[in-house]
């Protein structure tokens, strides 16, 4: 095909993407509905030879297909480039967008800078076209046959496939790019924290409420889009600051602040600095980029602004202030409305108004959380478990009365200790940095009547018995050894100690077994109470055991430097961990410990009340178990295994990541530590499925890829069992939210007194708990119930700042029998305060 001869900009265009209708070069329209079929790229600088920027692409592509092409005016001496690479399968937006990203990392790395705005959804890419004349010099660009002079054009062979996504260069380049947004994210929410906690710990003075009206009456989106910010067209929370010379969007928008990770904004100046960027609110942005960093300048012209507002008073003519230049950036409407011209604003009648208009105005209103609500604890799933282990399980836990899921979780953590770690899972195609291996952490929680101890003795008997065979051994070794003259000895080394498992053992006796058992060990918790307790207990300065366990759940290298002791090395640090605790110590550690991590990594089992036994004949279930066990310790005897996903098996998983993502993010706010939990999902995923796997095809040669099979009936029971019983724990045990007594008391008050809105000073007549509680708390506390259905932000009041917070009329329905409760509980107190008061009289 020739190249067109159009004056630039009006050659022949298209958008790589199958949706075609009326709002086609909508970028809205395109990220909802389109589907991409190419990658693009455009090169405008750097006057690049063709020879260059082809090696690259085809680095890139691999074998795909590719089309490289000059732009209309390219020249020798200024060379432009246009790049198509067909994709092999139709691609959403938010893959096609990462895809585009890549690609563009892939190329400026290699020196040759693109520009992003072809990464637009609807952004058009022009096809080969060349002009007569460039558009500025008017320099010729065909010649008097009309034959261009300088396009050039190349491409791969025409049978060549499309770019696969899922592998290769660009592959890697999408989840480099997803691992660091997950960093962003999380790096993000940490300075916001920050941010808030330093604002609570502020000093408040007078100007502190000025500053709150502000940020109060201005949206940070508002101000960021007023100070010339450039939006994401990924995600609308997203911004590019005018200091930015880079292509990403460093800023994020975090409720009432602003977070970014760019230097350059940073090192301006712009709001208050941290080890990752900077942060900020509203009234940070107005400082910055309307009064040049003057913190005075902007707080007397606020200032003025409300004195005026207030009227009735005469000010000397230094304190008339002219308004803010970016209020003139807002463009006015053609003629005032009516309400404009009433003396006064009245309050908007919400529910009249929505009746009006023929809305239902209760459907506006979320279904709100049961804050009361019990969580119960999730029975062991049908035919999901590995045959052997669930047959076992059932079997026991009858015999004894225990709950069979608190035995499948214990069986599942004795196989994991048994399969070595010479068997481990790369969880990417093409990320061999990323493994896995069968350990896990489980602690079963429940009194002491639900016979954790029974359920310890029988799914750890197998396992004990291959511990106590190596410990004879080596204890006859030892014998041996020391029977051996001076001579002897040095020329024969120390037997080494191989177990397979230690309880309640310090730290340092830990370490001595773990120098010799590469394989991994199993620590025996009964009581995990005391190993908690035992964290940092002989380390003043803190860190070293919680450090020491942290490092044991993802294996590894470890290194030792004791005093007294010398350097030494631990090949590889792989602890699986299986125990129990009762529910008060668990909430005190929980709600005490440094929120490091630690509890996240455990699998908690919220035990089922205990039965009566089954006196019945133990069958072929134990024994069978028994040989499991033996032949998962014979794997090593295969030497080094490395598995895979199956291309359906990596389907369902990147599935359950994105399922795992959106619902660590959606609970930060919320509970922070479910949150971190179910971010710790993705890799206990992998360990589930190479456990499954491994305990399914010990009794012969491992094949090396995990099966789609497996993959859904892992992925079915963390849905049925896994993630049930950590709501059960996080939300049941330890409380749906941080603070979550303080949730509870405020949603007792309302449904109480029948509030249609609340107030901080509402919250303070809740009781004890909330008894001093401050305004910041009180809106921090507000956004929770918000997030739970129960509130939602309001309008304030005519002449005010304040935000109301209107309660959702569906929980005065839904819980009316609690709130008879709570007045009848409520009037019981005042009685018998009252008769405690007046005595016999």
């Amino acid at each position: 095909m020739k190249p067109g001869s159009k004056p630039k900009g009006a050659g022949l265009a298209c958008i790589p993407s199958t949706y075609c209708d009326f709002d086609a070069r909508e970028h809205a329209a395109q990220r909802e509905r389109g589907k991409f079929i190419a990658l693009t790229a455009d090169i405008d600088k750097g006057n690049h030879p063709l020879a260059t920027v082809r090696a690259a692409i085809e680095q890139v592509t691999d074998g795909a297909a590719w089309l490289i092409y000059s732009s209309p005016h390219s020249r020798p001496d200024d060379q432009r480039w246009r790049i198509i690479l067909p994709l092999e399968t139709e691609q959403p937006f938010e893959a096609w967008h990462d895809a585009q990203l890549a690609l563009y990392a892939f190329l400026e790395a290699r020196g040759i800078a693109c520009d992003h705005a072809l990464a637009r959804a609807a952004q058009p890419v022009y096809l080969p076209n060349v002009p007569a004349v460039h558009a500025k010099s008017e320099t010729p660009l065909r010649d008097e046959k009309g034959e261009p002079l300088y396009f050039e054009r190349e491409g791969s062979d025409l049978t060549a496939p499309g770019l696969d996504l899922e592998t290769g260069l660009i592959a890697q380049g999408i989840a480099a790019l997803r691992r660091q947004r997950i960093e962003d994210e999380q790096t993000r929410e940490r300075i916001r924290r920050e941010a808030e906690q330093r604002r609570a710990n502020a000093p408040r003075g007078d100007n502190a409420s000025l500053i709150e009206d502000f940020n109060a009456e201005n949206s940070v989106a508002t101000m960021l889009e007023i100070c010339g910010y450039e939006q994401s067209p990924r995600n609308a929370e997203d911004w590019r600051s005018p200091h930015q010379t880079g292509e990403t969007y460093a800023t994020r928008v975090i409720g009432s602040k602003w977070v970014s990770l760019s230097a350059s904004d940073a090192e301006s100046g712009l709001g208050q600095k941290c080890s990752a960027g900077c942060y900020g609110d509203a009234y940070d942005l107005f400082v910055h980029y309307k009064h040049g960093g003057d913190h005075k300048a902007a707080y007397r012209q606020i200032g003025a602004e409300k004195r005026a507002a207030q009227g009735n008073v005469t000010y000397p003519p230094q304190f008339h202030a002219e308004p803010p230049e970016w209020l003139s950036a807002a463009p006015l409407p053609d003629e005032a409305p009516e309400w404009a011209e009433c003396e006064e604003h009245r309050e908007i009648d919400e529910e009249a108004f929505a009746a009006a208009a023929g809305v239902d105005y209760g459907d506006r209103w979320p279904e709100p959380v049961n804050l009361w609500q019990r969580f119960e604890e999730p029975e062991l799933p049908q035919g999901l478990l590995p045959l052997t282990v669930e047959v076992f399980a059932r079997k026991q836990a009858a015999i004894m009365g225990a709950d069979a899921a608190g035995m499948a979780m214990a069986v599942m953590t004795v196989c994991a200790t048994a399969i070595p770690d010479s068997v481990e899972l790369q969880v990417k195609r093409n990320d061999p940095t990323w493994r896995e291996h069968a350990r896990l952490w489980t602690a079963l929680v429940g009194p002491p009547s639900r016979k954790k101890t029974p359920v310890f003795k029988a799914a750890m008997g197998p396992l004990r018995a291959i511990d106590n065979q190596l410990m004879r051994a080596y204890l006859q070794a030892c014998e041996e050894w020391e029977a051996l003259d001076k001579d002897e000895k040095k020329a024969t080394p120390k037997p080494k100690q191989r177990r397979l498992i230690i309880s309640d053992t310090t730290i340092e006796a830990a370490q001595e077994v773990m120098m010799d058992s590469p394989d991994g060990i199993l620590s025996e918790q009964d009581e995990l109470s005391g190993w908690f307790g035992s964290m940092d207990r002989y380390n003043t300065k803190g860190g070293g055991d919680r450090a020491f366990w942290l490092k044991a759940f993802n294996g590894g290298t470890y290194n030792l430097n004791r005093i007294g002791r010398g350097a030494k090395q631990i090949s590889n640090l792989s602890i699986s961990l299986l125990g129990g605790i009762q529910p008060e110590p668990m909430r005190k550690f929980a709600s005490e410990s440094v929120d490091d991590g630690l509890l996240q990594r455990m699998i908690p089992v919220i035990l089922r009340p205990s039965t009566v036994g089954q006196d019945i004949a133990q069958d072929q279930s134990a024994t069978e178990y028994e040989h499991l066990v033996s032949d998962l310790y014979g794997l090593r005897k295969q030497g080094h295994k490395l598995i895979h996903f199956s291309d359906g098996a990596r389907a369902v998983r990147d599935q359950l990541e994105r399922e795992h993502l959106e619902l660590s993010m959606a609970l930060e706010t919320v509970s922070p530590k479910l949150a971190a939990h179910y971010g710790k999902y993705d890799g206990i995923f992998a360990r589930l499925c190479l456990i499954w796997h491994c305990i399914e095809c010990a009794y012969r040669d491992l094949p090396s890829e995990i099966s789609e099979d497996t993959a859904r009936r892992v992925a079915a029971f963390m849905h049925e069992f896994i993630r049930p019983s950590a709501i059960a724990f996080y939300a049941g045990i330890l409380g749906m939210s941080a603070g979550h007594e303080e949730l509870v008391a405020l949603a007792s008050i309302v449904i109480a007194k029948g509030l249609t809105e609340v107030g901080a000073r509402d919250a303070q007549s809740a009781g004890q708990t909330l008894r001093h509680i401050t305004a910041d708390q009180f809106r921090q506390l507000a956004e929770k119930m918000e997030a739970f259905g129960w509130l939602e932000r309001g309008e304030p009041k005519p002449k005010s700042n304040t935000p109301r917070w209107l309660v959702n009329p569906k929980v005065h329905d839904l819980f009316a029998e609690r709130a008879a409760q709570e007045m009848s509980r409520r009037e019981a107190a005042r009685n018998a305060l009252r008769n405690a008061l007046m005595g016999d009289q």
